[in-house]
């Protein structure tokens, strides 16, 4: 017998509701998935301010932990996560400086991305120098 989505969903916000009773409101009707998880996310009061680059970071290393992971569960095989993250970072590095460069803008994109040379830098030619 399989429990339907709904009723885990609402096993969840019962153990919400017991462990935070002040907090705890009834979902919008009909939040399901994403727009349930972006409602809960809420809930913790008032977040702190983010950055763009700590969040692609951060999702980045999320990515590659659990991608090298799976594949060494499905396939048996041992990735190197770091590496993984490293060629993620630089591929979305790269088509950065590659949108600013058609746009004309490496002037913002070494303000946004280069961060005193600890990612990359824009050499006087105009090219993009990695520094990872």
């Amino acid at each position: 017998m399989t429990c339907s989505s709904w009723s885990r969903t609402q096993a969840t916000w019962c153990r919400w509701r017991l462990a935070r009773p002040s907090t705890w409101q009834p979902p919008p009707p009909g939040s399901t998935g994403s727009r349930a998880l972006a409602w809960w996310s809420g809930l913790g009061g008032r977040r702190a301010p983010s950055h763009p680059r700590f969040n692609l970071l951060l999702a980045l290393a999320k990515v590659a932990i659990y991608t090298t992971r799976k594949r060494m569960v499905d396939e048996r095989e041992l990735c190197d996560c770091g590496a993984y993250f490293r060629s993620s970072l630089v591929s979305h590095i790269r088509a950065e400086f590659l949108w600013a460069a058609s746009a004309g803008s490496l002037d913002t994109f070494e303000e946004q991305w280069a961060l005193s040379g600890v990612l990359c830098s824009v050499s006087p030619s105009g090219s993009l120098c990695l520094a990872l």
